[in-house]
């Protein structure tokens, strides 16, 4: 598992990384976007697989953020 904290090209970017990698996760993060990420209190975050299965979460707090991490990582 992998994040990718980007700024453009967020899914190109990511992809690359899950391929380059060899990960069986990667969770893209805009860090570009100043609501969400880094120094605000919510997040949204696109889990993408190897196969190119993506799940985009909604904007919502980094607790939500991370317990849909966790159920993810929990089915590994």
């Amino acid at each position: 598992m992998g994040f990718a904290a980007e700024t453009n090209d967020l899914l190109a970017n990511a992809t690359k990384k899950i391929a380059s990698k060899n990960l069986d996760l990667i969770v893209a993060n805009d860090v570009g976007n100043h609501q969400i990420g880094f120094n605000a209190d919510q997040n949204q975050v696109t889990f993408m697989w190897p196969d190119g299965q993506t799940k985009k979460t909604s904007v919502e707090s980094k607790a939500k953020v991370a317990e849909q991490l966790i159920q993810i990582i929990a089915k590994f």
